[in-house]
């Protein structure tokens, strides 16, 4: 316990590839591994949805995070199907764990509406083009959503616990 006195004046600016040359025992990686990927997501990123109002984190900065996070993270494809009118798109998402030294995974799911001609019509020939991509994306941001909070999780839940207090108990000894 004593050695995440050490890391709670950095905890704030630690990266979870930093943690790894630390020397850490494995409660405290633990301990500061969940305080780091549940931390808030940077508020100037917070996008608002223009149709359903709901918060989202975009793309990019949720492949910026798994790089600076993990170092190493890829994506594999499970399925892409149409299921009416939409694309819909089933991905895992692998990223590497340096506590273990191997890559941790993540399954998303994600669809996208194919665009349609003017008043509800047929689809338009590059529907399933244009929704495929976006399909993933949104499989992408769900898989990375349920590995912690900076990924965009919970951002629009009203009732949350927090991981504070998990570091919090050990403040009392930094004094």
């Amino acid at each position: 316990m004593s050695e995440i006195v050490k890391v709670i004046p950095e905890l704030d600016k630690i990266k979870l590839t930093d943690l790894e040359g630390m020397g850490l025992d494995e409660r405290t990686n633990v301990v500061a591994r969940n305080y780091i990927l549940n931390k808030q997501p940077h508020a100037p990123w917070l996008k608002k949805h223009p149709i359903y109002g709901n918060q989202y984190l975009p793309i990019d900065k949720v492949e910026w995070l798994l790089t600076v996070l993990f170092g190493k993270w890829k994506v594999e494809v499970k399925e892409v199907k149409q299921i009416a009118n939409s694309m819909q798109c089933t991905i895992r998402l692998y990223y590497w764990n340096n506590f273990n030294n191997e890559y941790d995974w993540q399954d998303g799911v994600g669809a996208s509406p194919m665009q349609q001609d003017s008043g509800g019509g047929a689809l338009k020939p590059n529907g399933v083009m244009l929704a495929t991509p976006i399909a993933k994306t949104n499989a992408i941001k769900d898989a990375a959503d349920t590995i912690g909070r900076v990924f965009g999780r919970d951002l629009n839940r009203k009732d949350l616990i927090g991981y504070e207090g998990e570091v919090e108990k050990f403040k009392d000894l930094t004094k």
